[in-house]
């Protein structure tokens, strides 16, 4: 195949082909022993943080220390009340939970001590509570202006949180930031029981509201 010359030596070109075919053997033998470079990459992601259910009571009870807490509305008292008298109050539940879900919730009432077997509450959606000012030989009565009746506690309430009277059977569902105001009639029970009981004279009653909410949404 080759051209030979004078002594028989190859000729360059064939020299240069061999080489070359060396060259491209010894290039592919390396390829399998070559060692690789390695590296690791990763992604670190911000502060996961967990949403809060929270619910406000007239504004207060903001925030993740006083969740299943207790509000004292101290102007929410009558001393020496008769059969049929009433007091007007209002109550605005707020949903200041965060995240974009909302609360569904249900309002519900219990009385203890003496006097709360006759207790009375009626329920108002929204309305401007209106009392009568105390006055010597004046029966107090009380109203909620504007409002829209939800319902009358004709019954006695409760006497605990765990047997507490459900006072709006239907559901209310907050958005965050979101309120809903109650006005609501607490008053003593007029009938011939009442007025009879002497053990109820000089008796006194504790009233409790409780609002219970879950956070609701769609599964994922």
């Amino acid at each position: 195949m080759s051209d030979r010359h004078d002594g028989g030596q190859p000729s360059i070109s064939m020299r240069i082909r061999v080489w070359l075919s060396l060259g491209i053997a010894l290039g592919l033998g390396s390829v399998g022993t070559m060692a690789l470079w390695s590296t690791t990459a990763s992604a670190r992601p911000g502060t996961l943080t967990a949403g809060l259910l929270d619910i406000t009571v007239n504004d207060f009870l903001s925030g993740a220390a006083d969740r299943n807490g207790t509000r004292t509305e101290v102007g929410w008292t009558m001393s020496d009340m008769l059969p049929g008298e009433q007091q007007a109050v209002s109550l605005k539940v707020g949903n200041n939970g965060q995240g974009n879900l909302p609360v569904d919730f249900r309002l519900a009432a219990y009385a203890a001590g003496t006097l709360g077997p006759a207790i009375r509450v009626t329920v108002y959606d929204g309305g401007t509570p209106t009392n009568t000012a105390p006055a010597a030989n004046v029966y107090r009565t009380a109203s909620c202006v504007g409002g829209t009746l939800v319902g009358t506690m004709n019954q006695p309430l409760g006497a605990s949180a765990a047997t507490a009277t459900l006072l709006d059977a239907s559901k209310q569902t907050l958005a965050v930031s979101q309120t809903h105001t109650y006005c609501l009639l607490v008053g003593l029970d007029d009938s011939a029981a009442t007025r009879n009981n002497a053990a109820l004279r000089d008796a006194k009653a504790t009233l409790f509201f409780l609002v219970n909410g879950t956070q609701v949404g769609v599964a994922p």
